[in-house]
């Protein structure tokens, strides 16, 4: 669920959630914290802590203890192996640093709206459009100058919605290299179950669309 903020996981037959109603975030006790981009690895949660600034934190999920691993503001965060991913919000740019908080180190020297990794490589967006690179943040390429706000991938597909058409869903098939715009549907947020893809359409009262 990173994709909408990462609110709700769910963690040995028990959920997570982060409500942003009453800015609290709930587990099998309550937790003093605000998470968002939750991430799991089996034995600890790492989340971007609102009201410890949203420095990146780990928790134990066992005995509960809390940790900043970080005292900077981090956003979307993202587990990847041993790495955690997430934008600086500082300067908005990608970062990576391991699970226990050392080694950061900066992935891409420029400024990041958002990103996704898949298959050992990194797509993300900025306002000259959409790049990849490894994830050590080299073999830096161009794959559209769409200015998409964001990004799923389904089939083989880089999925976004191109903020500069008016929010349009679009698919980009990477292996032929063509593009297409669903008409009819303009997005405020996507998701997928890894087979079909679910969207807010914002030309239908925000009504739920499966595609």
């Amino acid at each position: 669920n990173l994709l909408n903020g990462g609110l709700v996981l769910k963690v040995e037959g028990e959920l997570i959630i982060s409500d942003i109603k009453y800015y609290e975030t709930k587990f099998i006790n309550d937790i003093s914290g605000m998470f968002w981009f939750m991430n799991y690895d089996g034995n600890s949660l790492f989340y971007s802590d609102q009201k410890r600034k949203n420095s990146l934190c780990v928790m134990n999920i066992e005995s509960q203890r809390e940790e900043v691993m970080l005292d900077k503001p981090c956003y979307g965060v993202c587990l990847n192996d041993e790495w955690l991913y997430y934008i600086n919000e500082n300067d908005w740019k990608l970062y990576r640093c391991l699970k226990n908080g050392r080694g950061e180190t900066k992935i891409v020297d420029e400024q990041v709206t958002s990103f996704i990794i898949e298959n050992n490589i990194i797509f993300y967006t900025n306002s000259q459009g959409i790049w990849t690179c490894d994830e050590m943040g080299n073999n830096r390429d161009a794959v559209s100058n769409a200015v998409a706000s964001e990004m799923i991938w389904l089939n083989d597909s880089l999925i976004y919605v191109d903020k500069g058409k008016h929010h349009t869903l679009t698919i980009l098939d990477l292996g032929k290299n063509i593009s297409n715009a669903v008409e009819g549907i303009s997005v405020s947020s996507i998701n997928t179950d890894g087979t079909y893809l679910y969207c807010s359409n914002r030309l239908n009262e925000r009504s739920i669309y499966r595609i």
